[in-house]
């Protein structure tokens, strides 16, 4: 594939991406936004689309099945069953909110960041694309984020908040270099296809499986 060629792939790819989110992203707020049960419907459709990918990735290293099973019961029940409590907490939706918005944020300026000044590889067996300086660009901007946030919601920026101003960025980080690990182990580009430009489910929502456990954990504890 010459350079023009692949420039030209990219844009077309990034228009396919945009325009993607742009149809999903206000119906998955719409959705939180209405109610607990409409949240818990959008979650369960999510986990029963991201089982069957799981499934499907993992399907054929039956030797290793008990481990493979007891893994995506860590990976995928129990962060979304967290989700289902933290949207039920009185300020549930306004944790919802946030978590959302500084995981995008948090993904967009690593991305943005790292193709702009991005020179050394944060992991190139994993996902040869992630630089430390975009991994720490996002983080920054994902830290800010979260105190902004927290100020516009109403919500007390305490010690909780700023241990989540520091581990929510992390974790949006580091959910996607899991799950862009579990795709290398079973030598796929993407989990499925059902969001075009982005993949599957798990593609789509693995820095959010982190960030919604870590919030909820440190709601549970700490506030």
């Amino acid at each position: 594939m010459t350079s023009t060629t692949s420039r030209k792939f990219l844009d077309q790819n990034m228009q396919l991406r945009i325009l993607t989110a742009v149809v999903a992203i206000p119906i998955a707020l719409g959705l939180i936004i209405l109610s607990w049960a409409t949240t818990a419907l959008l979650i369960l459709v999510l986990l029963a689309g991201a089982t069957y990918e799981y499934v499907r990735l993992v399907q054929h290293e039956s030797s290793s099945m008990l481990n493979n099973v007891l893994f995506g019961v860590a990976y995928l029940g129990i962060p979304l069953i967290m989700a289902l409590w933290l949207r039920g907490q009185p300020d549930g939706l306004k944790w919802f909110m946030l978590v959302l918005l500084t995981t995008w944020v948090t993904d967009s300026m690593a991305l943005f960041v790292g193709k702009a000044i991005g020179k050394h590889k944060m992991a190139p067996q994993i996902s040869p694309k992630k630089t430390w300086e975009g991994a720490v660009g996002g983080c920054i901007s994902g830290s800010i984020l979260v105190l902004i946030l927290a100020l516009i919601f109403d919500l007390e920026i305490d010690g909780a908040m700023i241990l989540l101003a520091v581990l929510l960025p992390i974790a949006a980080v580091l959910g996607d270099l899991l799950e862009s690990k579990l795709k290398r182990r079973f030598n796929v580009k993407d989990s499925g296809t059902l969001f075009p430009g982005h993949g599957g489910i798990l593609d789509r929502i693995d820095s959010v499986i982190a960030t919604l456990l870590v919030t909820a954990l440190v709601v549970l504890l700490f506030r």
